[in-house]
């Protein structure tokens, strides 16, 4: 196997992307690897040869100039390393399909596209039409729709996130991830003050950076939740390295994930594989999840009686659900399951 990915950021300690070291050391353990990243951090990958565009280096907002000048690095390293790979794989990406898809169809290279969003386009359909196989999570994404898109197992590293037999506070709820509109966390308040008063030793963890683009909705989240934070029923904390999250998710019994139904949050297969109950409202999690930790579609009123169920539920019953879900995440969704997968198609 020769095979060339191209990400958005190799970075062991990023708290978003992070994963793809992991999947990146995977996949290097079955042939030769190059890499091509937009952003370069920290890594620790030997024999993989990691290129960065530069945004690394670029302290402020990314003007056109730079833009031009990633396109023309990102030609240059495919050019380049024509001899070096065989199989193209752009995760999440599809501008780089679209930038250098017919040149490598020229090189003969196969190309291979993750991406898992709701929405799509004509360029989407572009860089499908480009790409010999497409991957993707969730049914609902806009990609699931062509003939060569393949669905795929989420690929969590269960050697990194698995139950520590932590001792966790019984109430104890957590929201991991960008705090952003998408998010769907000005629901939180209403579904909280739903319960506060059965549940009054409940506590509520928000870890999570905030682009700057969504600056005004982190701090109108916050004021929203101003009495909650008072009560000592919420805190905000900043985001954490890719290392610390297991441990995060180890310290709760709850996961709420409030993102709506088109994308796949991985983080919820995260939960299941730390022991951590999730409650999602996305249509994905139908056939993965039992119906305790769904309420898909739900407003707060429904989330919030959905929420008291999960912490009035038995421990002898929390133990079996926690259990179950982990055999599905190591049988169904472990990244050497997304190896495995992914190496059919290479």
């Amino acid at each position: 196997m020769r095979l060339l990915i191209i990400t958005q950021k190799v970075d062991n300690m990023d708290p978003v992307l992070g994963f793809m070291h992991a999947w990146i050391r995977e996949l290097s353990m079955h042939g030769t690897v190059e890499v091509i990243c937009l952003e370069r951090g920290t890594y620790d990958l030997p024999g993989v040869h990691v290129h960065s565009l530069g945004k690394e280096y670029v302290l402020h907002t990314i003007h056109l100039i730079h833009r031009v000048i990633y396109a023309g690095t990102f030609l240059y390293y495919i050019f380049n390393l024509r001899k070096k790979y065989d199989t193209v794989f752009v995760h999440m990406n599809q501008e780089y399909v679209l930038l250098g898809g017919l040149f490598l169809k020229l090189l003969r290279k196969k190309i291979l596209l993750w991406r898992n969003h709701l929405k799509g386009n004509v360029f989407t359909r572009i860089a499908v039409y480009l790409s010999d196989t497409v991957f993707y999570t969730s049914a609902q994404s806009f990609t699931a729709r062509f003939k060569n898109a393949v669905q795929m197992p989420v690929g969590i590293d269960t050697k990194t996130f698995y139950d520590m037999g932590t001792v966790k506070n019984p109430k104890s709820i957590l929201v991991f991830g960008r705090i952003s509109p998408v998010k769907n966390l000005q629901m939180l308040p209403d579904i909280l003050n739903n319960i506060k008063e059965a549940h009054p030793d409940m506590h509520i963890s928000l870890y999570g950076s905030v682009a700057e683009r969504d600056y005004e909705y982190s701090e109108a989240l916050k004021e929203l939740m101003t009495d909650l934070m008072k009560e000592g029923i919420v805190s905000f904390h900043d985001a954490v390295a890719l290392s610390q999250a297991p441990s995060i998710f180890n310290a709760h019994t709850f996961y709420i994930n409030l993102t709506p139904s088109g994308s796949f949050d991985k983080t919820i297969i995260e939960a299941m594989a730390c022991g951590t109950i999730p409650l999602v409202i996305n249509e994905a999690g139908r056939g993965m999840l039992a119906d305790v930790s769904l309420c898909i579609g739900c407003d707060t009123s429904a989330l919030s009686q959905k929420l008291n169920m999960l912490l009035l539920m038995e421990k002898t019953d929390q133990e079996k659900y926690v259990e179950a879900n982990r055999a599905l995440v190591e049988r169904k969704h472990s990244l050497q399951c997304l190896v495995d997968t992914l190496l059919l198609y290479i």
